[in-house]
């Protein structure tokens, strides 16, 4: 399954193959970064540079999505949280830190459910069934192969439907329920036949050789291994090239052709070796050592026992170095955590500042309206354009305090916050009208009546002045 999913990783990084290509894409979405003012644009254009760094430099690729996840947490884009996990996830995975690709890619699965992305959602499935398998935890792995399985039939028209099938049948191979893995195998490998999909061919006919090989069936389990290796080899694709080698040399040492055994053992043994495989290197030095013993070649079992040890000491220096990278990720994540609240903290202030002033702008604005409707005499309309202004004002006010529990309620639904609003604004049009009316009715008259008794009094100092 691993092997089938890093092949296809290559064609997911498309560029990755050739290093001119992959700077061309670096500078290319490093312009775009620097040129893109939205968030949600520069969150995904983030976890695009993770991926595209991620082979070559994994350490600046988990620094960018870092950043994109910071960025994609602050706005609350689902879509953006969940590529930043899910390529961090991959990167963990390429330098096998499983235990913590496994973790991102759970985290990522919860955020992928809150998109419509159907691929999104496919690739972090498949990439904890991945994470399982290379646990060998083969039943929880096949869980989450059969949701991707599902997922990816939402669009029979791409690649996700014939991985998911030869997926299915090397999890069902590995917990012997050989019916099974054969039938997704066979059906991986015509799917993947029309398709002219030289990899999941290889991939489909080495989980058939495997599956005929436990099912007792030698000859047909052969067949399936030439023909995959040669699929294998167009594609690159040395994994399943030494995984093949390695059971047709197990075939032809139970069937007692040492020669074609040892022949084939080499050979896994020499690819796995070059292209530095480490798991493959150390099944094969294994059955070298073994079989060595076996014919009592005591200098050439001890040759590959000595490799064999190599490449564990080996094994266990890479874990140690990531059991280090994921205590440094961990504080990463947590300092920038740190940071992110703290900017959250300073934005709820100034936000609760903003808030003050406002209220304390619209106590001036009322004050200032009853004084001069009261005390002073002012045209009728000017005592309309405040007072609508003012209404105006206090509603949208109001809504500043509403607004978060509307979100809330109708978890951003824009149907159900409608029909909030709607309902807001029918309970509060009574109190809109009769406040109104009152300024409209009610304060202009008393206006009204402060300058009928100034023109009295004026009427009357005009009088005594007269007398």
């Amino acid at each position: 399954m691993k092997k089938i999913f890093y092949a296809l990783l290559l064609a997911w990084f498309v560029q990755i193959n050739s290093s001119q290509s992959q700077v061309i894409t670096i500078d290319s979405l490093t312009y775009m970064l620097k040129n893109t003012k939205h968030d949600t644009t520069r969150s995904l254009i983030l976890a695009r540079l993770c991926q595209a760094y991620s082979l070559s430099n994994p350490d600046t690729a988990l620094r960018l999505a870092q950043q994109g996840l910071a960025l994609a947490k602050s706005i609350g884009f689902a879509h953006g949280e969940a590529a930043c996990l899910s390529v961090m996830a991959a990167t963990f995975s390429q330098t096998g830190n499983d235990a913590k690709a496994l973790e991102l890619d759970l985290q990522a699965l919860k955020k992928a459910e809150l998109t419509n992305d159907w691929e999104m959602h496919y690739d972090v499935l498949t990439d904890i069934a991945l994470a399982y398998w290379d646990q060998h935890d083969y039943k929880r792995a096949l869980d989450y192969e059969i949701r991707s399985k599902d997922v990816a039939f939402m669009r029979p028209d791409s690649s996700s439907p014939v991985s998911s099938l030869i997926g299915l049948g090397e999890i069902y191979e590995k917990l012997n329920r050989l019916d099974s893995a054969r039938f997704y195998a066979e059906q991986g490998y015509d799917v993947a036949v029309n398709q002219k999909d030289t990899v999941n061919i290889g991939g489909a006919l080495n989980v058939l050789g495997n599956t005929y090989s436990k099912m007792q069936e030698p000859a047909i389990a052969m067949d399936n291994y030439r023909l995959g290796i040669s699929y294998s080899e167009k594609a690159n694709d040395y994994s399943t090239i030494c995984e093949s080698s390695l059971a047709m040399a197990r075939l032809f040492q139970q069937q007692g052709y040492n020669d074609s055994c040892l022949h084939y053992a080499k050979i896994s043994f020499a690819i796995a070796k070059q292209e530095h495989i480490s798991q493959d290197l150390l099944n094969t030095c294994n059955f070298l050592a073994e079989y060595y013993k076996h014919i009592h070649e005591v200098d050439s079992a001890y040759v590959y026992l000595s490799s064999m040890i190599a490449v564990k000491d080996s094994i266990f220096s890479q874990e140690k170095t990531r059991q280090i990278q994921s205590l440094s990720f961990d504080e990463a994540m947590r300092q920038q955590e740190i940071a992110t609240n703290k900017a959250a903290e300073n934005l709820e202030h100034k936000n609760n500042l903003q808030v003050l002033g406002i209220t304390a702008g619209i106590i001036i604005l009322i004050s200032l309206f009853f004084v001069l409707s009261q005390s002073f005499i002012v045209h009728e309309k000017w005592i309309k354009l405040l007072g609508i202004i003012g209404l105006l004002v206090v509603f949208e006010y109001l809504y500043i305090f509403i607004d978060p529990y509307v979100i809330k309620i109708t978890n951003e639904s824009p149907l159900w916050m409608l029909l909030v609003l709607v309902l807001i604004a029918v309970l509060l049009e009574p109190v809109h009208t009769r406040i109104e009316y009152w300024i409209t009715h009610k304060m202009i008259a008393k206006n009204k009546r402060l300058r009928l008794a100034a023109a009295k009094r004026t009427v009357a100092r005009l009088e005594a002045e007269g007398n």
